[in-house]
């Protein structure tokens, strides 16, 4: 026979998991929404910053391509984080789609002419 502190007990840790998987879905429900704002933001950055980068020279784009790998370089050989030495990478990977594009564009030309 259960006695009345263990039943208690019971009701009180069953309580306990409720209360946790309440607040557990109630902080998941508001890190949804807080990072479907970041990812509509974050997409609109790089929508303007591709945009800037296709009007630049190709000598410009060298430069920030080149930039964007020695920092990440430096980085990566101080023991930055992984998260900081990626970050470095995004400009340098804008500008490789960039720059291939303009590949793209100029074979196209050709093969059309």
């Amino acid at each position: 026979m259960v006695s009345t502190s263990s039943a208690t007990t019971e009701r009180s840790a069953d309580d306990m998991v409720r209360n946790l998987v309440d607040s557990l879905g109630e902080a998941s429900a508001e890190a949804e929404a807080r990072l479907t704002i970041v990812a509509g933001s974050t997409e609109a950055g790089v929508r303007r910053a591709n945009a800037a980068l296709r009007g630049r020279s190709d000598t410009t784009l060298g430069v920030v391509g080149a930039f964007s790998l020695g920092l990440a370089a430096g980085l990566l050989l101080s023991g930055a984080n992984r998260f900081l030495t990626l970050a470095a990478l995004a400009p340098a990977a804008l500008v490789a789609s960039v720059v291939l594009e303009r590949i793209d564009h100029d074979q196209e030309r050709v093969d059309r002419g």
